[in-house]
């Protein structure tokens, strides 16, 4: 940019100040390290407590970013978002300071609810106290990351994903201390049984899905699919029970699923000693639309680790189980109460499912050659 530019862009934004009160002076920021024009954008909002968190997100603008410092007690019930983000400019949530939401008073079906698109979280702990059924909720949102993000101690599943919400990335995301009702808790759980589909008679169609790098510690299923969901790839990440109590009555495989398309790459399924779940159960189901559910799932190179049970149980004939996987102190492969036998895959043969949007990129190229 030349000088003259430069002298006026700046001359520019000095009357522009000069004009705003201290508070909208607040709300913008100058990127000075470009050789272009100034670029204004919006100042982040430091929230330390939750009332202060609360009218961030209520008034929270595409491009805003929204800091969580520190522990906030939470004791007024359930968070709600209520204003879209855009593909250019998300909403961003962001923890410093080892930020925690920690909440005091019960807020039923969820802690944290998104409920709007193009929204960005990272950093950050929700730890539920024993106060909510889940951590974190997704209802119709679409479009979006949650990196790096905590949800402990929740009555029931740890993240929950539904209502036909698309195209979402979760990296190196944790769920743990989730059952804390005596039953479900469910580590990442992606649509809902058809009995309680939220979309009426039509299924719900979550889907687009990555977990990458993410931690289930749970006290039921470690992966969730119900019938409806679609296009999810759960890759590089770990469920472990720690050889701890396990619910008996709703199941506590590593991935369950009734989904179709669903890949499973390079995870460990570990430490469930005392349970009757298996490495991973493809299932199939009859939804109250009339259509069957649960169809191609591809297992690539599955580590299996001290499992009372198997590597797989499948209802599916559509099942591929690529030979690389391995197992220790674990029954076997195959449960003999599988209904199909897994088509035995080659290795080399394996591509993994790509689209346009968050999570649609190759994650797996690096640990499959």
């Amino acid at each position: 940019m030349n000088l003259f530019r430069k002298y006026f862009s700046v001359l520019f934004l000095f009357f522009l100040l000069s004009s705003l009160t201290s508070c909208e002076k607040d709300k913008i920021l100058v990127d000075e390290n470009t050789d272009d024009d100034p670029i204004i954008t919006i100042a982040p909002k430091i929230a330390v407590n939750s009332t202060q968190f609360r009218n961030y997100l209520s008034s929270a603008e595409p491009g805003g970013t929204i800091i969580i410092s520190g522990k906030i007690v939470v004791d007024e019930g359930a968070i709600v978002t209520s204003k879209h983000g855009k593909a250019d400019s998300c909403v961003t949530i962001r923890g410093i300071n080892n930020g925690t939401l920690e909440f005091s008073s019960n807020t039923d079906r969820a802690c944290l609810t998104i409920k709007h698109d193009y929204y960005r979280i990272e950093n950050f702990t929700i730890d539920a106290n024993a106060q909510s059924k889940r951590g974190l909720l997704l209802e119709n949102a679409c479009h979006g990351i949650a990196r790096n993000i905590t949800v402990k101690n929740t009555l029931n599943e740890g993240f929950k994903i539904r209502k036909n919400s698309q195209y979402w990335l979760f990296d190196s995301c944790v769920s743990e201390f989730t059952g804390r009702a005596g039953e479900y808790g469910e580590g990442f759980y992606c649509g809902d049984a058809t009995s309680n589909w939220t979309t009426g008679n039509s299924a719900d169609q979550t889907g687009y899905i990555t977990f990458y790098k993410c931690l289930a510690k749970p006290h039921a299923d470690g992966f969730d699919c119900k019938e409806g969901t679609h296009h999810i790839k759960i890759i590089n990440c770990t469920v472990d029970w720690n050889s701890g109590d396990v619910d008996p009555k709703f199941g506590n495989n590593g991935i369950y699923s009734r989904a179709e398309n669903i890949q499973v790459i390079n995870c460990n399924i570990k430490n469930n000693t005392r349970g009757t779940g298996n490495c991973v159960w493809a299932s199939r189901k009859q939804a109250k639309d009339g259509n069957w559910y649960g169809s191609m799932i591809e297992i690539k190179k599955l580590n299996g680790y001290n499992m009372a049970r198997y590597v797989y149980r499948s209802m599916t004939p559509s099942m591929t189980l690529y030979t690389d996987y391995t197992i220790s102190q674990c029954a076997g492969v195959k449960d003999p109460n599988s209904e199909e036998t897994a088509i035995s895959g080659n290795p080399s043969d394996f591509v993994e499912m790509t689209w346009n949007g968050e999570g649609g990129d190759i994650f797996s190229a690096e640990h499959i050659r």
